[in-house]
């Protein structure tokens, strides 16, 4: 009998006496009896749905009548019978695939299931989806009119939706943004995603975002002005176009005049952004285009956020459009951390520590940027899930340079222009280091803009601080890797400082790539990931004025400083170390000597472009050997006596002076070598060249070396800064208008004879 009322009541409002009295005028004020069907019974869905549109566009309804349209509302969500549209075109869904299953609100649950499955047969038929029952009942706008989802949800909300939003349409938000979380039961879980499934197709059925957003929709995305429309316009599987117009004006490009959301729109358009990227399901546009892979590749992947993880993951392995709306989805969350629930919820605290000042930390890319450069921070260290997750975002990165925000931003036209086959990540950095590598050889005005050289360093850097993120150099060097530096941990740079300290024991591929990558840092310092990082301090306290890629150039004049700090020190005579054994790795020897090496030096170039490893360092033992005869050009001459004069101070800058004497400085010198390391005496070298004269070094190699050492003071006196520091004194008041680079018999012959004018004066 209850139900038979119910049903009349259905079929004509005015058996609702309820209705009829508190609505009245506002039905007639509204006309919504002209909206309804032709047909003799006057449907209560349509006229509810007329009262709901009106509420909507701003019109005030009374009291008593909105609460009698809520009551309706309940009416309609309990029993599935009450909604004859629902009825008509879902009645064979409704007995194929929810049979058993009535009032309660479960067959209106039951066929939202059906509606977002991913198996095609059990999809339920698209008119059924048409219906516009969820406009009728306005799930969003208070939760409280689901049977369902009140039954499954009610103690979560009692728990954890309080603040004032228990009766409000905040709740739904509330429980879409807690999904996945283990307090939530799954029965709650699963009444929620139904709704939302609906909610995130259609942005009139979101009514805090409808109520912000009304003015911009209609302006910025051609939105209809009424919230009601004709149902069969309505295409849940394809979805309407406002979202997404909405999200392209919430998040413009860079520099673009694309005008923007109001700010109470914003928060929303936010909001809802936030729950798409939860799961799939609530993002059309990947889940439509990826229903099939998601089925083959990633049935087991469930949890927040883990879906869309798991088609990236697997990006080469989709199906073309469900790898260009994963590309495009990727590429949007790139530059908007507020669409990647992993990080923002494994990386919060760390955020609010270390990215707090960057303006667009969460909105904008730069939290991510701030997240890879504090990477291997204390905080960072202190939370492994947050930075798995930056390191996991780092190598889907690797994929298309389109995924990393900034740097797509900054050389997307220099990609165009000069590397158009470039078709990862890894090849398009390549492409763009060599084009600035061969301007700065060539002294060549720069082809790539500095924006973005700045982003090609910042993801340089990236590469050399972890090794999976440089697949080519971990390809070549796998072997190597497992045989010298198989207990080096990644990261922090460490697995290759590993390859590179042991450079001559590499094997050939990989060693080519280790020698690139030493003579890419040792060209642009701002690359270099450990003295970076190693020497954070010293370049606030030494280089603060300096440009990052020549921060190096800059260490290396205090590095024996009082104070400096250690570990740097080690670093700055590594990396000079490095430069001594070739001369491709000293960018201002290659430039000031590059006509001295073609004269003079032409067998060994020949040899070097071999790449063999067992060639290094014969370019610098011929320019040597042309000092000591005084036959090279005087800008050369001058670079090779600096690199003379801090061999000289230091015998770890000699590479062939500690191989070949090696025996003779453990055996004569042992207590001198601390002191060349740390503050740059020259006691090594002038102990070996006293054992020399001694008679005392029998080994002949380390001899002749020794010898030369003699040979190259006597060509210029400036090598020999112990002799040099001693009469440092007496040079500068008698020899000061004496030329630099003259041989020690020269100079002393010129400065007696600058004496004697001057006593004669």
């Amino acid at each position: 009998m209850f139900y038979h009322h119910e049903q009349l009541i259905v079929q004509d409002y005015q058996v609702s006496r309820g209705l009829v009295r508190m609505c009245k005028e506002d039905i007639r004020r509204n006309h919504c009896r002209k909206s309804v069907s032709s047909d003799k019974d006057i449907r209560l869905a349509q006229i509810l749905i007329c009262l709901e549109n009106v509420t909507k566009n701003g019109t005030k309804v009374n009291n008593e009548c909105l609460l009698e349209m809520l009551t309706h509302r309940k009416i309609l969500m309990e029993d599935y019978r009450l909604s004859p549209e629902l009825v008509s075109a879902c009645s064979d869904n409704i007995s194929q695939l929810c049979s058993g299953v009535e009032t309660g609100g479960r067959t209106i649950h039951c066929l939202m299931e059906h509606t977002r499955t991913r198996r095609r047969k059990d999809r339920i038929a698209p008119q059924c989806q048409r219906q516009a029952l969820l406009k009728e009942v306005d799930v969003a706008s208070d939760w409280t009119v689901d049977p369902v989802l009140r039954e499954a949800c009610s103690d979560f909300v009692s728990n954890y939706c309080k603040g004032g939003y228990q009766s409000s349409s905040r709740v739904l938000s509330c429980l879409t943004e807690h999904l996945g979380s283990l307090q939530m039961s799954s029965e709650c879980e699963t009444a929620v995603l139904q709704i939302q499934y609906f909610v995130q197709r259609d942005y009139k059925l979101n009514s805090d975002l409808y109520r912000e957003c009304r003015s911009d929709a209609i302006t910025l995305c051609h939105a209809k002005r009424s919230w009601a429309d004709d149902p069969s316009s309505m295409d849940p599987v394809r979805a309407p176009i406002v979202l997404p117009c909405l999200y392209r004006h919430a998040l413009p490009p860079s520099n673009s005049a694309m005008p923007k959301l109001q700010r109470g729109c914003l928060v929303e358009v936010l909001r809802m952004m936030r729950q798409r990227a939860l799961i799939v399901q609530l993002n059309p546009e990947v889940e439509q285009a990826c229903i099939e892979d998601l089925a083959q590749h990633c049935s087991v992947k469930t949890g927040k956020g883990e879906e869309m993880l798991c088609l990236q993951d697997r990006l080469d392995s989709l199906s073309k459009s469900c790898r260009a709306a994963v590309s495009n989805y990727t590429e949007l969350q790139s530059a908007h951390l507020i669409m990647n629930p992993i990080i923002l919820s494994n990386c919060e605290d760390v955020i609010s520590k270390l990215c707090e000042n960057d303006v667009n930390a969460v909105t904008g890319g730069d939290a991510l940027e701030c997240l890879i450069e504090h990477k291997n921070d204390a905080v960072m260290r202190a939370n492994p899930k947050c930075r798995a997750a930056v390191e996991h975002q780092q190598l889907i990165s690797l994929k298309d340079f389109h995924f990393t925000f900034r740097f797509k931003d900054a050389c997307q036209q220099q990609v165009s222009r000069f590397c158009n086959n470039a078709r990862t990540k890894f090849e398009v950095v390549s492409c763009l280091s060599e084009i600035v590598r061969n301007d700065a050889l060539a002294d060549h005005k720069p082809h790539i803009p500095r924006e973005c050289r700045q982003q090609l360093r910042a993801q340089l850097l990236q590469q050399r601080e972890n090794i999976d993120l440089d697949p080519t150099l971990k390809e070549a060097c796998k072997l190597d890797i497992s045989r010298l530096c198989k207990n080096v941990a990644r990261g922090n740079a460490r697995v290759l400082e590993c390859l590179e300290s042991r450079r001559k024991n590499l094997t050939i591929d990989c060693y080519k790539r280790v020698f690139n990558i030493e003579r890419q840092d040792l060209m642009d310092s701002s690359t270099d990931y450990t003295l970076l990082s190693t020497c954070k301090s010293m370049m606030i306290k030494y280089c603060s004025d300096k440009d990052p890629e020549k921060v190096f150039d800059c260490l290396k004049k205090f590095k024996y400083e009082a104070g400096f700090d250690a570990q740097c020190r080690l670093v700055i005579i590594k990396r000079m170390i490095e430069q001594n054994t070739d001369y491709r790795l000293n960018p201002a020897l290659q430039k000031d000597c590059q006509q001295d090496i073609v004269k003079f030096c032409s067998e060994a170039i020949a040899a070097l472009k071999k790449d063999d490893p067992k060639l290094e360092g014969k370019v610098i033992r011929c320019l040597k050997t042309k000092f000591r005869e005084r036959k090279l050009s005087s800008s050369c001459e001058n670079q090779l006596g600096v690199i003379l004069k801090e061999a000289a101070l230091n015998y770890e800058l000699n590479p062939l002076l500690t191989m070949l004497c090696n025996t003779e400085i453990n055996q004569f010198c042992k207590s001198e070598v601390e002191e060349d390391a740390n503050k740059g005496k020259g006691r090594v070298e002038e102990c070996l060249k006293a054992a020399l004269l001694k008679g005392n070094i029998k080994n002949r190699v380390c001899r002749i070396e020794l010898v030369e050492l003699i040979e190259e003071g006597k060509a210029d006196i400036q090598t020999d800064p112990l002799l040099f520091r001693a009469c440092s004194q007496d040079i500068s008041s008698h020899c000061s208008d004496v030329s630099k680079g003259n041989s020690r018999r020269e100079y002393l012959y010129m400065c007696r004879n600058s004496t004697s004018k001057k006593n004669d004066k």
